[in-house]
């Protein structure tokens, strides 16, 4: 699994006229966590705009639970300060 951070534009995704969804692509290594239902949480980063997204996946190894409390964690800490 890869812990580094990767760059994404933000596109638009038309479901009809009159409705548009921001859209994000995670990089292709996370292909097995299409159709898993996630939670997003609005927060901030550096005093920037940013989402934490957690997957509900039954399969989660301790690896990944472990980044996600790191992660999560480590925002409450800043969003402290």
């Amino acid at each position: 699994m890869n812990n580094g951070v990767f760059e994404s534009k933000i596109t638009k995704l038309s479901a009809s006229r009159n409705r548009v969804y921001p859209s994000i692509r995670l990089p292709k290594e996370y292909a097995d966590i299409i159709g898993n239902k996630a939670q997003i949480y609005p927060t901030s980063y550096d005093s920037k705009q940013a989402f934490l997204v957690v997957i509900n996946h039954e399969s989660l190894n301790s690896e990944f639970e472990d980044v996600v409390e790191n992660r999560i964690r480590n925002l409450e800490t800043k969003s402290e300060h």
